[in-house]
């Protein structure tokens, strides 16, 4: 009961040193009790669970990592609670705390998730040390920062990660992050991953391992600044759902997905819809027996100029409403061996298409009058 009451001062006192001009660090300290054989585990626990925060003033020097190391720098404060306790404290609604330095030796912490949700004054976060290997989720960790530019978690370790859904969804300032060389051999989930991201230009995922991942459900939904995409070692064998994956992403010309396995996939509806600078697109590797839902996949992909869709099996199908809707540059298109026996729903398919395109596919195929 003490330690709560210590605890809630130590807070409102940091509250109100982040009223002034300072920047803020978050650090979780080792007090290498480890070698103290004379401490209960209850206490050991208590030390461990300690948590500093580290108030950096505004003026300070951001590019030097030795300051934020220093263990005599001046403005700490401790206290020991949660590290829910921490993220109590509402940057968000203070114009002054723009830059972290995040240290992390956190041994019982599980999940980072919704860490930095709704801090919408938050410009840089850099995550310096992180020793703790047992974080599995870190979705909705920056979720909605719109103020975001730049995020460094090179030393975050995440190699037991398993759901990154919504991490950096509507950081609508993002331009740049780096990624830590972790293995993340048990990543599932990327649901909504960049969703919002509308000023990045380059997102390179290199070194994301998806082998197990099920979901990629409008992971660069609507980044709409998005010019070059790294995405050539994505194994996509277990994904599922890939609805709205490219949603928006107004500025790609070029993607080539030949790489994808899309054997287990069984949505794709909106996957490339107004994508509407798309000249260039690979998709003749698609495994899409299992596809049951089609709806708006290549829908307002206004540029794009030629596609090759013989290789698509659609004996799962059952909805294609809007598939080609407004491919106003499609000059061709052979759907001939499409198998439309369990189709329920083509309104609209190739509304706004070409005249001449039409007319080529009316003969391929028993589409019914309101495809057109």
């Amino acid at each position: 009961m003490l330690n709560s009451i210590k605890s809630k001062i130590v807070l409102k006192n940091i509250i109100r040193y982040i009223e002034k001009n300072v920047y803020l660090r978050i650090v979780k300290t080792n007090r290498n009790l480890q070698n103290k054989l004379d401490i209960s585990l209850d206490t050991y626990e208590e030390y461990y669970n300690q948590i500093e925060v580290e108030l950096i003033p505004k003026k300070s020097d951001l590019s030097s990592e030795n300051q934020f190391i220093n263990p005599d720098y001046q403005n700490k404060a401790f206290f020991n609670s949660s590290f829910d306790e921490v993220k109590k404290c509402n940057f968000s609604d203070n114009e002054n705390v723009s830059k972290i330095r995040v240290l992390l030796n956190i041994k019982y912490l599980t999940s980072l998730s919704d860490l930095f949700l709704n801090c919408k004054k938050i410009e840089y976060i850099k995550f310096i040390h992180c020793a703790n290997d047992k974080i599995t989720k870190i979705n909705y960790m920056f979720f909605n920062c719109e103020s975001l530019i730049n995020i460094d978690m090179t030393r975050l370790k995440i190699d037991n990660v398993t759901s990154m859904n919504f991490l950096f969804t509507q950081c609508k300032s993002l331009k740049s992050f780096i990624f830590p060389k972790n293995n993340m051999n048990n990543l599932a989930e990327m649901e909504y991953m960049f969703q919002g991201c509308s000023s990045i230009e380059k997102i390179d995922l290199t070194n994301c391992k998806t082998d197990k991942v099920v979901t990629m459900k409008s992971l660069f939904n609507n980044c709409s600044s998005l010019k070059e995409l790294k995405i050539s070692n994505l194994k996509t064998d277990n994904v599922e759902n890939m609805e709205f994956m490219f949603y928006k992403c107004s500025l790609l010309t070029d993607l080539d997905l030949s790489n994808f396995n899309t054997q287990n996939v069984m949505k794709m509806s909106g996957m490339f819809c107004d994508c509407v600078s798309l000249q260039r697109l690979n998709v003749s590797s698609f495994n899409t027996k299992k596809v049951m839902s089609m709806i708006n996949m290549f829908s307002r992909c206004l540029s794009l100029t030629e596609l090759n869709v013989t290789n698509f099996d659609t004996s799962s199908l059952v909805s294609m409403n809007r598939m080609f809707y407004e491919c106003l540059m499609l000059d061709d298109l052979d759907i001939s061996e499409f198998n439309l026996e369990k189709v329920q729903e083509m309104e609209g398919a190739f509304n706004k298409c070409k005249d001449e395109l039409i007319k080529k596919v009316k003969n391929q195929n028993n589409f019914t009058k309101n495809a057109f």
